[in-house]
């Protein structure tokens, strides 16, 4: 049997393009033939990729200036809907080996129409490779859990990218191990290390004798945005020259919610770039900070934190999900109990005061990146994955 399979990788929303980007790539540099449909991009994410991209019928929307968010949400479901029937109709004409799915983003509005096309791949005999990026949704998981239960046992094979995600699984969802993969996420941002802090922060217009913290990525409830504005109170009061960026895209009215809350606090060096940055930007971003913070409260497993670990940066994490599967307290990070926003501001207060201790933070996470996360060994234990889905459907015939 060959070990080279024709894939299709699927986020017809474009939800995590540069996850989608450097996995697509690592899966061609390794010998398979793949096909990214992504459509619906803000950002330059997918530029001078080295990935066959297709966008379905419709990709509009994304790329109308000033359009509000509620005609955005309504006209991005319609593109998906017309876009999706359009992949099936692909479907079946081309049949590849393998799907790779990466979301399914109906699945907590009208899943029957994603349960349906799944259940139409299982029927042409396209095998269906779901990755597990969150067990539930992050924010009313709960509501949802009959729909991911069938979701779940539909999928020919599931990868998870932590330890604690393959166990849920198996305790939650009664899934066998024999249907899940651990293969981890791998680091994005990579050319973050790359810069010289000086540099990143005059080409982002950002002091270059001020401390500056910064937490990054999509801005949604779950990530504890409000509790580290609450610790920033704190902070200034003994770091009085620091300087915390909050930056990334959201829902507006979240959005409203954290300018109230800052408003409110009283602290006068916060400041927010509420837009999702396009990626050299978004890298020069990360290479002018001294500290990362991931105040989370619940979270599988985040991109965001890769991203970190790669630059080599000093972070401040919860010890939650997939956070502390990954970083070592002491070691590659300084963990803290989640919702506690007096410890969230000693650890950054104590880390912003020992610039040595932050040095020795970021090298260690980066190494531990580079020796367990890489794209290259991705690839291998993905391909792993689909051979055996493809063996068990030979089995089978």
């Amino acid at each position: 049997m060959s070990s080279h399979f024709d894939v299709l990788v699927l986020d017809l929303t474009s939800r995590t393009p540069p996850y989608d980007r450097a996995l697509c790539e690592a899966l061609i540099d390794y010998g398979h033939n793949v096909e990214l449909w992504a459509s619906g991009c803000h950002t330059d994410d997918f530029e001078r990729m080295n990935v066959p991209r297709r966008q379905g019928l419709l990709d509009l929307v994304a790329h109308i200036p000033n359009l509000s968010a509620e005609a955005t949400k309504q006209g991005k479901a319609v593109e998906y809907l017309v876009n999706l029937v359009y992949l099936t109709a692909h479907l079946w004409r081309r049949r590849p080996d393998i799907i790779h799915v990466q979301w399914l983003p109906l699945l907590e509005i009208f899943p029957i129409v994603e349960i349906a096309f799944l259940r139409l791949c299982e029927y042409w005999g396209i095998q269906v490779v779901y990755t597990v990026h969150d067990v539930l949704p992050l924010e009313n998981g709960e509501e949802h859990y009959d729909t991911f239960w069938r979701v779940y046992h539909t999928a020919d094979q599931l990868i998870c990218h932590t330890k604690t995600a393959c166990h849920q699984l198996s305790e939650e969802f009664d899934v066998s191990s024999s249907s899940t993969w651990l293969i981890p996420h791998g680091p994005l941002l990579e050319g973050a290390a790359e810069y010289l802090q000086d540099e990143a922060r005059q080409l982002q217009s950002l002091p270059g004798d001020r401390p500056i913290v910064l937490l990054f990525g999509v801005l949604r409830p779950y990530k504890g945005v409000d509790l580290l504005i609450d610790a920033w109170k704190q902070v200034e009061q003994t770091v009085p020259e620091a300087i915390l960026i909050i930056a990334g895209g959201g829902q507006e009215d979240y959005l409203g919610e954290i300018k109230e809350h800052i408003a409110a606090s009283g602290t006068s060096n916060i400041r927010t770039r509420f837009q999702f940055l396009p990626e050299n930007e978004l890298i020069q971003l990360v290479a002018s900070a001294d500290l990362l913070v991931y105040p989370y409260r619940r979270i599988t497993q985040s991109g965001a934190l890769l991203a970190g670990m790669s630059a080599g940066q000093a972070i401040v994490a919860s010890s939650v999900g997939g956070l502390k599967e990954t970083l070592q307290d002491g070691k590659t990070a300084r963990l803290i109990e989640p919702n506690d926003s007096e410890e969230l501001a000693g650890a950054i207060t104590h880390l912003l005061r020992n610039p040595d201790e932050r040095d020795q933070l970021g090298n260690a996470a980066k190494t531990v990146v580079e020796e367990k996360y890489s794209w290259g060994a991705i690839a291998q234990k993905t391909t792993q994955c689909y051979r055996e889905v493809v063996e068990k459907t030979s089995d089978k015939t």
